[in-house]
């Protein structure tokens, strides 16, 4: 069965292209591309459609489980609603492996320089603008006054909104230091919605370096591991 990567938000897949490389010449890897990226389509703004587009495209390989799912950072989430759809759907998922990605609504460690580096750059005043807008607009029901231009504030927008609930299954969740000292909760915040077992790994580097040489050799050969047994 192949291992079925989720792209993150903006419909990006680069993130994963060292990891594939990585793993197990024999093993066949499939990007999942969002809606919207080519210019065809709009872009969805809830994560429930944007899983259910990935597993439409999911059936075109494989129709049927176990299913063999990752997701890197923002992916994950969408990765989690896959698996969600697909165990509601009868089927069985056997590797969900979350890399690196913060639950929906954790709550991340004040950091005052962190904040002042996303103001200061023009993507990160863009972002801090978006969130802005949707806090105000989202709790009032008025999403419609608010012009979505971009695949990435199509997703941004989905995943503030998105709702986990609990997931019954096993959970493979890959941290690296970085991203544990930032959250308040040390599994990243997925321990409110794993139903089953949580089985966390530790992976050198930061967010961003895990899935580049060196990093990447480690986090692929503790991935072999759980898609070999």
């Amino acid at each position: 069965a192949p291992l079925l990567c989720v792209h993150t938000m903006g419909g990006n897949l680069f993130h994963y292209y060292e990891l594939a490389r990585s793993l197990d010449s024999q093993l066949p890897v499939y990007g999942l591309q969002a809606r919207g990226v080519y210019g065809k389509h709009s872009p969805r703004d809830n994560v429930p459609e944007i899983a259910a587009d990935c597993i439409d495209a999911m059936h075109q390989r494989q129709p049927h489980g176990p299913y063999r799912i990752a997701g890197f950072s923002s992916g994950g989430i969408v990765a989690f609603e896959i698996a969600q759809q697909l165990h509601a759907a009868g089927e069985k998922i056997s590797t969900l492996a979350l890399l690196d990605c913060f639950a929906p609504g954790v709550k991340l460690k004040w950091s005052y320089g962190r904040w002042l580096r996303r103001l200061i750059t023009p993507s990160g005043l863009r972002q801090f603008q978006e969130h802005l807008y949707y806090r105000i607009l989202q709790p009032l029901g008025l999403r419609h006054l608010r012009q979505i231009r971009t695949i990435g504030e199509a997703h941004r927008w989905a995943h503030w909104s998105y709702q986990p609930a609990s997931y019954p299954d096993r959970i493979d969740l890959f941290v690296t230091a970085e991203s544990g000292k930032k959250a308040t909760n040390p599994l990243l915040g997925w321990s409110r919605v794993a139903g089953g077992d949580l089985i966390v790994h530790p992976v050198p580097g930061t967010h961003g370096l895990m899935v580049k040489s060196p990093h990447v050799e480690v986090l692929a050969e503790k991935l072999q591991d759980i898609l070999d047994q």
